[in-house]
């Protein structure tokens, strides 16, 4: 039998001004403000979507293998299309374009050294894509999120969105 004293936040009475109510208060506007930076996305949706996917991860010496198989398998792709870059005039990229990726539709991104750019975001794209594909044991809609979440974090980063290495932003700001 536990004989502690009751905590003083337990003995108030229902008309004290420190009432549970001004608690709540304090939750809802944390989470408000929470909500704010996060743009109403749960940090703890995020944070748990990666969790289930790391954790099956790290039990699945298969799928590591299959990913480390995949990633030299495009890092020999990327390092042969360099080479074909000084020893060709236009070597066959190895990685394409998806049909609704519109974004290296300037004919800029097939010239040296923004091609380059283009394949290395393509492979990672690539290797993502295979990265995030659901494992045995994780949840269904937990893969979903991080395929989704690792796509948007991909395209944030895209050689397109960066002003340094996109020849259509480098073009215009000469022009202007």
């Amino acid at each position: 039998m536990d004989q502690r004293a009751p905590s003083p936040l337990t003995m108030r009475s229902s008309d004290d001004r420190l009432s549970q109510y001004s608690f709540d208060t304090a939750d809802r506007i944390a989470r408000a403000t929470l909500a704010r930076f996060t743009q109403g996305v749960s940090p703890f949706a995020q944070v748990s979507a990666w969790s289930d996917w790391a954790v099956h991860l790290a039990y699945a010496p298969g799928r590591q293998t299959e990913l480390w198989l995949e990633a030299i398998g495009s890092l020999a792709r990327l390092g042969r299309f360099s080479l074909g870059m000084v020893t060709q005039k236009e070597p066959d990229a190895p990685f394409k374009q998806e049909p609704r990726d519109r974004r290296f539709d300037d004919p800029a991104w097939e010239e040296a050294p923004y091609v380059f750019w283009q394949q290395l975001f393509f492979a990672q794209e690539a290797w993502w894509h295979v990265a995030t594909q659901q494992l045995r044991g994780m949840s269904r809609n937990n893969a979903a999120r991080v395929a989704f979440m690792a796509r948007q974090m991909l395209d944030m980063y895209s050689p397109a969105n960066m002003p340094w290495l996109s020849p259509t932003i480098l073009g215009r700001t000469v022009e202007e």
